[in-house]
Formats: C-alpha cells, sequence, structure tokens
C-alpha cells in the first residue's frame, strides 16, 4: 500500500475535477490506517488480558499487580499491512500539502470565474462596438501593414508611404528569419522618435532628386531605395544626418543613371566663391548691358555675393533656390 511518504507531484495543467478526485482519494487513503490501528488494538489487548488473568489465578495470590505504565504518545499510525508504521511527521505534511491544494483550488476556481466575467464583459462591449459601426483594435504586435492600409498612407503620407513600407517589408523579414530580438526601447528614445521623423521628412523634402523620383516612381526610386538602405546599414554612414545620406543617395543615383553630378552645397560655394573673384575684374561685353533692366535682379544678387563673406555667403546660398544658384553660376561663367 501507498504511505504517503513521497510528496504528492501537482504539475498544475489537472483540472479542476482531477483536484478534486485527489483530495478525495488523499482523504480516503489517510482515514483507512486509522480504523486498522484501533482493531488491532483491541485484538491485541484481548490476549494480553485473558493472559495475564489466567497467570493471576495461578500464580501467588499475594503477587503485587503489573505497574501500568503511563500512555505514550505514538509514533505514528499502523499501515494496513500490520508491519510498518507511518509517521506522524508524513501524515503532518500530508496534511499541510492536502490544505494547500485546497486553498490553490479556490484560487484556481476564483480567478476562472475572473476569466469568465472578462470574457463576456469583452463580447459585450465589442457588441456595443460593431452596433457603433467601431472596429476594435488590434494589439500593437499584431498590425501588420496590409493593401488597404498601405493604399491610406499613399494617400495621407504619400512623401513617407514608401519609407514605412520599406521598413515593414524589413520587419516581416527579421521576424521570418527569427533574428528579431524583444524591444528594448528606453522611455528617452522613444520620446526621440518624433524629432527623428521630422528631421526624416525634412530632408526628404529638401533633396529635390528624392522627391521628384518618389513620385514619378520606376527605376531611379528603387535604385534610390536599394541604396539608401546600404549606406544606412553602414557604419561609415550610421552616424551622419538624414540629409547627409539623401545627398550622397541623390549623387550615386545620378553616376549609376549616366546623369549629370549635382553640385554640393560646398562644391556650389566654392564655384560661388570663385564666380566672385571672378566678376569683380569682369566688364559688360557690350555697353548696352549696361542699360538692361531685366539684369538688375541678377546684378543685385551678384553684387551681393561679391560683398559677402564665407559665413553670409554660406547663409545666402541656403536662402537661395536651385534655379537661382544656377542662374548665378551661368552668369559667372560656370
Amino acid at each position: 500500500m501507498n504511505t504517503h511518504q513521497d510528496t504528492i507531484a501537482v504539475t498544475g495543467n489537472e483540472t479542476l475535477e482531477e483536484l478534486e478526485a485527489l483530495l478525495e482519494s488523499m482523504e480516503a487513503e489517510e482515514s483507512r490506517p486509522t480504523v486498522e490501528k484501533e482493531q488491532g488494538a483491541d485484538e491485541r489487548l484481548a490476549p494480553s488480558s485473558q493472559s495475564q488473568s489466567v497467570e493471576g489465578l495461578d500464580g501467588d495470590t499475594d503477587a503485587a499487580s503489573p505497574t501500568a505504565e503511563p500512555n505514550a504518545k505514538p509514533d505514528g499510525i499502523l499501515a494496513k499491512d500490520q508491519k510498518h508504521i507511518i509517521p506522524m511527521e508524513v501524515l503532518e505534511r500530508e496534511r499541510q500539502e492536502k490544505a494547500q491544494l485546497r486553498q490553490e483550488l479556490e484560487e484556481l476556481k476564483a480567478h476562472s470565474a475572473q476569466l469568465e466575467k472578462a470574457q463576456r464583459m469583452i463580447d459585450v462591449r465589442n457588441k456595443q462596438l460593431e452596433e457603433l459601426g467601431v472596429a476594435p483594435a488590434d494589439l500593437p504586435e499584431d498590425v501588420t501593414i496590409d493593401e488597404k492600409k498601405l493604399a491610406a498612407l499613399q494617400e495621407d503620407y504619400p512623401e513617407l508611404a514608401p519609407f514605412f513600407l520599406a521598413m515593414n517589408n524589413k520587419i516581416e523579414a527579421l521576424v521570418s528569419s527569427g533574428t528579431v530580438a524583444a524591444s528594448t526601447t528606453s522611455p528617452e528614445t522613444e520620446s526621440a522618435a518624433p524629432v527623428d521623423n521630422a528631421e526624416l521628412t525634412t530632408a526628404l523634402q529638401a533633396n529635390t532628386d528624392l522627391q521628384s523620383w518618389m513620385s514619378e516612381g520606376g527605376a531611379r526610386w528603387n535604385t534610390a531605395q536599394q541604396i539608401d538602405d546600404h549606406l544606412a546599414s553602414s557604419s561609415e554612414w550610421a552616424n551622419r544626418s538624414y540629409a547627409e545620406r539623401f545627398e550622397e543617395v541623390s549623387k550615386r543615383v545620378r553616376l549609376a543613371f549616366g546623369d549629370d553630378p549635382k553640385l554640393s552645397a560646398q562644391e556650389a560655394l566654392s564655384a560661388a566663391q570663385e564666380a566672385s573673384r571672378k566678376a569683380k575684374n569682369a566688364l559688360p561685353a557690350s555697353p548696352s548691358e549696361l542699360g538692361n533692366t531685366h539684369r538688375t535682379g541678377d546684378s543685385d544678387l551678384m553684387n551681393r555675393v561679391q560683398s559677402a563673406n564665407h559665413e553670409e555667403l554660406g547663409k545666402l546660398f541656403d536662402s537661395l533656390s536651385e534655379a537661382q544658384i544656377e542662374q548665378l553660376l551661368y552668369n559667372a561663367g560656370f
């Protein structure tokens, strides 16, 4: 017979019915040794009493009767096989385990009731939302960009939609390969995200090449995205600004398709300084150009370029459009 000397293992996967059946079987097995012990004790005491009575009659009548020993606290309970004793420590441990199982059972019942109530409440809320025509939102980790959402992004944010799509494709590729780690974004990083997005939008709007290629689509825009992905993952360009990276993307795309290279800000500044130096000693090609009024604006701009220092010249070129810079370089002979 199992004496319950081993600790009962509960995996936590048992149902409420299985736990109740386990407790009932423990109680039934625990009550059997006590009854059997009392019956065995009565059987052992009866012959002993009879033998003592016979001895008392046969022996000396003056012999002192045996002294009754004080009742000692039992060390355990006799097992069913009438040979082994179940220690009291084991029985006490079983009682504690049984009490713990009862407590866990009550907690599971209470938790199950709470879950059922929460599920009913969710069903009611979902029904109310459906009646109001509102679709319940998905969890953030379950949100995916489908064709409908992509179309809405392209309509609301035509400038940023391609970047969102490229980022979503990268995330899906990383998730499918199992290389995505758990997010450890700190609150400081999360608060800095809108700043990065604003910087991205500003840099994208400032680059006329990317704006044009994105609106047209086609091979140049696809090449620009591939080059930008490569630069973003490069250690050389990882810590540079969006403006610098987009300028390098524009330069490489032009080079790949055989277009004329576009002057960078530094190159345009150097060319303007050279034009200013040449314009100081330049004379009009004919006297008629002196009275040509439609060149008054260009002359004023050239005068500002000639009289500006390096810092003022940089600010001046930042305020000019690309067409004005090209016209200024054309007038200077470039």
